[in-house]
């Protein structure tokens, strides 16, 4: 019929016309309207933001950032931690008696010379931060001195660096009888460290692997026996020559002085 009417010529009243466009026009406003709350109600349950005061909120870094970020914990006790000067509390001395002391006191820490040191007190949190605060750096405080870590990238602490105090502080239970017996004997500790001659440098009494910041144990935060007298000169293997047994480095037969390499 609407055909026919068009073929005819017919019109319709502009009323008729205008409540046609109406209806079309609510009915696609109705339809995206529908589709957008519906999409917002599906969306309730997982928020694609945090309904937190952002200064509470550390913010996100990149990789990049991470890497250039300091690994140390941003606390106020840690910044007045790194404020405290690692100065030592006393004078080097480097007396035979005080030299024989302080490597004996070092070596009650490791199982061999060599041997990663043990942790001498508890350990409040598992990770790197509380390692990092004292150890970053190296810092003294009183008569506790906190060695900088050489390798603090490495940063599963206690992997190699177990708790003097546990899992038995008391000692292995006697009621357990072990797996297997161990006549294991690491390598004592070197009190004195060979000469080449009267005067000469001594040599480094120890190997290099994970110890490569020499400060750590010979530099200002370090014991009074074993602090070297010239912090100041850090190629320290420029001087002290490492041991090619120590460092497992394969050594050829020398014509002369080879006695002095060993």
């Amino acid at each position: 019929m609407w055909t026919e009417d068009v073929e005819r010529g017919a019109t319709y009243p502009r009323t008729v016309v205008v409540l046609a466009a109406s209806v079309i026009a609510v009915s696609f406003i109705g339809f995206f309207v529908g589709v957008r709350e519906s999409a917002t109600e599906g969306a309730e349950g997982h928020p694609t933001r945090l309904q937190v005061d952002s200064a509470l909120v550390a913010p996100a870094l990149s990789y990049a950032q991470l890497r250039e970020k300091s690994r140390t914990a941003p606390t106020t006790q840690a910044e007045a931690l790194r404020k405290i000067a690692a100065v030592p509390s006393e004078d080097g001395n480097r007396d035979g008696e005080r030299t024989y002391t302080d490597v004996l006191a070092r070596s009650n820490l490791r199982a061999y010379d060599g041997a990663p040191p043990m942790v001498p007190h508890p350990i409040p949190i598992r990770g790197d931060l509380p390692c990092l605060t004292c150890h970053d750096q190296g810092l003294v405080v009183g008569s506790l001195r906190a060695p900088a870590v050489s390798h603090a990238k490495l940063t599963n602490c206690v992997q190699c660096h177990v708790p003097a105090n546990g899992p038995f502080p008391d000692g292995f239970p006697a009621d357990i009888e072990p797996i297997a017996l161990n006549e294991f004997s690491g390598l004592a500790a070197a009190h004195q460290s060979p000469r080449a001659w009267d005067g000469a440098p001594p040599v480094v009494p120890h190997s290099t692997w994970m110890r490569q910041e020499c400060d750590s144990c010979h530099g200002p935060s370090g014991a009074p026996g074993i602090r070297t007298t010239h912090p100041l000169r850090q190629n320290c293997l420029q001087c002290h020559a490492t041991s090619a047994i120590l460092e497992n480095r394969p050594m050829e037969q020398l014509p002369f002085g080879s006695e002095l390499l060993r």
